[in-house]
């Protein structure tokens, strides 16, 4: 996989940069992803992002494993509020035979896995 995302910060600006041969849904996480690098951890200047991983960073895993999720978690909740997630779940007509994950992700313009994870971290 090439470079999902780069966030260039160079002293009071800062570029986000992303590809345009992955779908939208994926830039729009990206763009989401780069802006918590932004918010989240200013004392870098660069931050090029090839894979993106959904989960907790092991304990004794590289230090920059924890600005990856954290970054992550910053574009989760940009992209699908807990709080929107949850009233929208309380009004589709739960139905385990039909794809409600997939209307879900639809509404927030996000891939199904990514609102899969999402729902299972809410334990919806």
């Amino acid at each position: 996989m090439g470079v999902s995302g780069i966030l260039l910060i160079e002293k009071s600006s800062a570029t986000i940069g992303y590809s345009k041969h992955e779908n939208i849904k994926r830039q729009r996480f990206t763009k989401a992803h780069e802006l918590g690098h932004f918010m989240l951890h200013r004392g870098g200047s660069l931050f090029i992002d090839k894979d993106f991983k959904m989960y907790r960073p092991s304990l004794g895993g590289p230090s920059n494993e924890w600005q990856e999720w954290e970054a992550n978690e910053f574009a989760v909740c940009i992209l699908m509020p807990e709080h929107l997630v949850r009233d929208e779940v309380k009004k589709i007509q739960i139905d385990y035979d039909e794809d409600w994950v997939e209307e879900l992700a639809k509404k927030f313009n996000v891939s199904v896995s990514a609102m899969s994870i999402r729902i299972s971290r809410l334990e919806l």
